[in-house]
């Protein structure tokens, strides 16, 4: 007569859940990289749509008095700051959280502003003609 061997497992062994565990360690080390690249790529258009408004601004500025104006900086805190000086002046509504803005040494023909990441080393520059330069990584 033979014995009837009854499977009654329940739940999983260690060496399933160690294999799960690596499947999953696996699966986050290549995700989050991609992740954090993604997040600083969108954040980064603040800097560049920031850096738009102001030639805008610059370019009005120009057109009712003959010279841009430099001189001026926005410094952001992590939470939506309003650039009250650069507003003030160019007639805009800029709002900064990941960059900080500022306008350099301005001339009748030219002028250069920079978005520079909070506490990272990503740098946009824009110039009188539009042309924005990048610098840095994220």
């Amino acid at each position: 007569m033979t014995a009837m061997v009854r499977n009654d497992r329940r739940g999983m062994t260690l060496m399933e859940v160690m294999i799960v565990v690596i499947v999953m360690a696996v699966v986050a080390a290549l995700a989050v990289p991609g992740y954090r690249q993604t997040v600083e790529q969108a954040r980064s258009s603040e800097g560049t749509t920031n850096l738009n408004i102001i030639l805008m601004g610059e370019k009005l500025y120009k057109s009712d008095n003959s010279t841009f104006i430099g001189g001026l900086a926005c410094a952001s805190t992590g939470t939506p700051t309003t650039c009250t000086a650069i507003n003030t002046a160019l007639n805009t509504d800029i709002t900064a959280e990941f960059y900080n803005l500022a306008i350099g040494g301005a001339t009748k023909a030219t002028f250069s502003a920079t978005a520079t990441r909070r506490g990272g080393t990503k740098v946009f520059t824009i110039d009188q003609t539009g042309t924005i330069t990048s610098a840095g990584t994220y």
